[in-house]
């Protein structure tokens, strides 16, 4: 009896060994970082998702190295702060992602899923990886952006630089376009229907356009748009082939649909009006409800308000409260917040609104500073503040990086690639 039931077990494991090597096999370790793996698959469906979102087509050696480095960088920032960042209406977050990336693609949503699914990658697969993309981001912001402070004197000596100036003059122009948006077929057969459309494009300034022999009608959607959405429109792929005109840009094809985008105009913003730049302090509680006018409620209420400003006074701001949030706000326009309009143009400096209600929360402001803004500047300076805490962010991540590095086992497994962070 003990005889078969140990050569049951010797085949058991032998079934068990073998099936193992055939997974490693069928999917090779790349990379190591502690007890984490890195396979082949995994990049194999990272640079798929990155290649779709960027439309590069590129899928060669070095194109996947860069992914392999950001999966490592992801890994990392991950273990440094164990993953104690909570995401809270998450689907919702996945969702707003999916509409954002879809017009980035001149599609809609649901083009763009087929778009997905299209090109081979399971929709819960791409709303898995958007869900760790959201949740790095989260944690970029919460810990490391939060901790870098932005003054005046870094955005003057940042406007102290020529070259700097340069970027931020030709970063503030406003484009108006036209864009044509046609469903594929075999359409890109037709080279002359394709002529046609860049004829009429160059030459008319019409809404609709005939390009066929049937006479079909195409309308042509006209649009403004930053340079900061620009430059994404521009790197799409564009066949030279059929266009050597500069101002017109296309035909790309994405999906099923082919578009041409026509840029009509530059104009530099140039909108001089004064704005009132408000910064405050909102400090909110999740759990209090509508019983929020108990006596025991506002007496812990009105006691933290004490303890707030006391700590504004001795510069002390960054104490926890128990069950209270406290987010920092820069407005200058109430179009979607007229109910903090209402406060903040009732409070002075360094003092604390009344206790009340906004989506669902109860909470106060403290108004920590009001100014004048010219609105263009205040674009720029915000523009800048923005580089600037990117730039600080990047050097503190990437000292993280290298001090995790350091301390950690780290290894690439595959001769291919190699660790750039």
């Amino acid at each position: 009896m003990n005889n078969i039931i140990y050569f049951f077990l010797l085949v058991f494991l032998f079934i068990k060994e073998s099936f193992a090597n055939d997974i490693i096999y069928n999917d090779k370790i790349i990379a190591v970082i502690n007890n984490n793996l890195i396979l082949s698959n995994d990049l194999e469906s990272y640079c798929k998702i990155e290649s779709l979102e960027s439309l590069n087509n590129d899928n060669n050696l070095s194109f996947k190295n860069i992914i392999l480095n950001k999966i490592l960088i992801n890994k990392i920032i991950k273990d440094i702060f164990k993953n104690n960042i909570i995401i809270n209406n998450i689907d919702i977050k996945i969702d707003k992602y999916l509409n954002n990336i879809s017009k980035n693609l001149c599609l809609n949503k649901k083009e763009f899923l087929h778009y997905i699914n299209k090109n081979n990658l399971k929709i819960e697969e791409y709303k898995n990886f958007i869900k760790k993309k959201i949740l790095i981001n989260k944690i970029i912001k919460n810990k490391i952006y939060n901790i870098n402070l932005i003054n005046k004197n870094d955005i003057l000596d940042f406007k102290k630089n020529r070259e700097n100036n340069l970027i931020i003059n030709d970063i503030f122009n406003t484009y108006n376009l036209d864009l044509i948006k046609i469903k594929n077929n075999n359409f890109d057969k037709n080279k002359f229907d394709i002529y046609k459309i860049i004829k009429n494009l160059e030459d008319n300034n019409n809404k609709k356009i005939k390009y066929n022999k049937k006479n079909n009608i195409i309308e042509v959607k006209n649009f403004n748009c930053y340079f900061n959405n620009l430059p994404y429109i521009l790197k799409l792929n564009i066949n030279k082939n059929y266009n050597n005109n500069k101002n017109i840009i296309g035909p790309i094809y994405i999906s099923d649909f082919i578009y041409f985008i026509k840029i009509n105009s530059i104009k530099k913003i140039n909108n001089k009006n004064k704005i009132k730049l408000f910064t405050f302090d909102y400090f909110y509680n999740n759990e209090i409800n509508d019983k929020v006018n108990s006596d025991n409620n506002l007496n812990y209420i009105n006691g933290i308000k004490k303890k707030i400003l006391n700590n504004y006074k001795n510069n002390n701001m960054y104490e926890n409260y128990k069950n209270i949030i406290c987010k920092k706000y820069f407005l200058y326009h109430f179009n979607k917040n007229k109910k903090f309009k209402i406060y903040l143009e009732n409070i002075k400096k360094n003092k604390c609104t009344d206790f009340f209600e906004y989506k669902n929360k109860w909470g106060f402001i403290y108004l920590k500073e009001y100014e004048y803004y010219n609105y263009d500047e205040y674009l720029k300076d915000n523009f800048i503040k923005e580089y600037i805490l990117k730039s600080k962010s990047m050097y503190l991540i990437k000292k993280m990086i290298d001090n995790y590095i350091n301390n950690n086992y780290i290894k690439i497994l595959d001769k291919c690639y190699k660790i750039n962070i």
